[in-house]
């Protein structure tokens, strides 16, 4: 596992060990299908923080100035009805839904860099909404969380690559775990 990416699970996802038995029976019955990455397989915060980096990854290559929401979402400034209408938080929803044992394990390795394509069309569907809505309370709290923590590295990630511009230097590709190679499927 990349630096980076064991750093943000240990980081954003701290409470999913606190999930309590209720608790994470719910995440598992309300996010994860017979279809999708199985409970007895992977722990719900694996799969959320890798439906939280994928999804970040994608709403950040369609758009880069991002962070600000992403910082109102930590910030508690949405309601879930109002987070719905975040392409981000669908795409997240949809990703706890739809996220394969095989994709798990790429997204492990290094090779599912972005949410898939046949993800994103969905999260753009109005039934994506719901899910946001209808997102479990541990969910709904880590995906806050994660926010925090990834609001405050693109923060200091732009403040960076300002003071680099300013002394003429380039970007020479330091991104902090925002590569925005194109998505699988």
């Amino acid at each position: 596992m990349l630096p980076w990416r064991k750093q943000l699970c240990c980081t954003v996802l701290l409470a999913a060990l606190c999930f309590g038995d209720l608790e994470q029976e719910l995440f598992e019955q309300q996010h994860l299908g017979t279809d999708s990455v199985g409970a007895s397989q992977r722990d719900p915060g694996e799969v959320l923080g890798c439906c939280f980096m994928i999804s970040l990854r994608s709403a950040l290559s369609a758009d880069p100035s991002f962070g600000s929401v992403l910082s109102q979402l930590a910030a508690g400034k949405f309601s879930r009805e109002q987070a719905s209408e975040l392409e981000f938080c669908r795409m997240v929803a949809v990703c706890l839904e739809e996220l394969t044992q095989e994709e798990l394990l790429q997204f492990n390795e290094g090779q599912l860099l972005q949410l898939p394509n046949s993800y994103i069309s969905k999260s753009r569907q109005d039934s994506a909404k719901s899910l946001v809505v209808q997102m479990a309370d541990p969910v709904w709290s880590e995906l806050r969380v994660g926010a925090t923590k990834m609001a405050e590295v693109l923060k200091r990630k732009t403040r960076s690559e300002a003071a680099r511009a300013s002394d003429g230097q380039s970007d020479t590709g330091a991104s902090v775990a925002v590569n925005t190679g194109e998505g699988s499927r």
